[in-house]
Formats: structure tokens, C-alpha cells, sequence
């Protein structure tokens, strides 16, 4: 009787031990998830800006062709 209380005790250990690893690396795939959407927004911003000095620069270029 006290065996099976003790086993049972250590599954219900094992099982919440599994539950935290299995929490933790999904919190780690979140955190690594929204830094590389950072990542990604931040170089979009960064190629919209670009983009728009280029397409300035070729209007004034051809102005000056002109």
C-alpha cells in the first residue's frame, strides 16, 4: 500500500517535472519568436526607408537629366 502512494508520488513528480520543461521551451520559442519579428519589422522599416531615398534620388536625378 505505501509502495503504490510512493509511486504514484514520483509519477505525479515526473509528470509536473515534464509540464516545466515542456512550459520552458515554449517560453523560449515565444521570446525567440517576437525578437526575430522584431528583428524582421525593424529591417522592413529599415528597406521602406531605403526604398523611399531611392525612388527621391531617381525623381531628382531625372529632373536634373532633364
Amino acid at each position: 500500500m505505501r509502495e503504490d502512494i510512493y509511486r504514484k508520488e514520483r509519477e505525479i513528480y515526473d509528470i509536473k517535472n515534464q509540464l516545466n520543461l515542456i512550459n520552458l521551451r515554449i517560453n523560449k520559442e515565444s521570446e525567440a519568436k517576437d525578437s526575430t519579428e522584431g528583428v524582421l519589422r525593424k529591417n522592413n522599416e529599415n528597406f521602406s526607408h531605403d526604398a523611399a531615398k531611392l525612388s527621391n534620388n531617381l525623381r531628382t536625378s531625372e529632373k536634373e537629366n532633364e
